[in-house]
């Protein structure tokens, strides 16, 4: 998967509901490392706004696990239609999600917690970073730029 989401135009993160913070997580760190990353879509309407920009040069990394949230699976045909490829991460090869993805990333969330576990897809997020930043040498670069920029302005706290 790194290859193509470093040669991609576009890199787009979709998630709801308790999915929303791996995509956000990951448009965000991404963002810092990488000049393709799209902001995840926070308004409503957003996610088919930002769908009907999709071209073929463009992926989709799609996040949801049953009961699968109909805004992610309308991204996803909408990314279809498009051409763009999805890189789906859920929980089963039969998601609707899964159905013509390009790639398809099955994320075990089942375990004895009151709702299904979140962790293999945050590890999965940070994996895809952490390989997509030792194949760019200008990653690490744009990080630091950022955190720089960030302090500068204020935004950390200086000890």
């Amino acid at each position: 998967c790194v290859a193509p989401l470093l040669a991609a135009r576009r890199v787009y993160s979709i998630g709801v509901r308790s999915c929303y913070g791996v995509a956000h997580y990951f448009s965000y760190v991404g963002g810092m490392a990488f000049d393709n990353f799209v902001q995840v879509p926070s308004m409503p309407g957003a996610i088919i706004d930002q769908m009907s920009a999709l071209t073929e040069e463009d992926i989709v990394i799609a996040i949801t696990y049953e009961h699968y949230s109909a805004e992610v699976v309308r991204a996803c045909q909408v990314a279809r239609e498009a051409g763009a490829k999805v890189l789906a991460l859920t929980d089963s090869y039969q998601s609707p999600i899964a159905v013509g993805a390009w790639k398809v990333l099955r994320l075990p969330m089942a375990g004895p917690q009151l709702m299904p576990s979140l962790t293999t897809a945050f590890i999965t997020v940070e994996l895809l970073l952490a390989a997509m930043t030792a194949k760019d040498a200008r990653a690490a670069k744009r990080i630091s730029g950022f955190e720089s920029r960030i302090m500068e302005h204020g935004g950390y706290v200086q000890k």
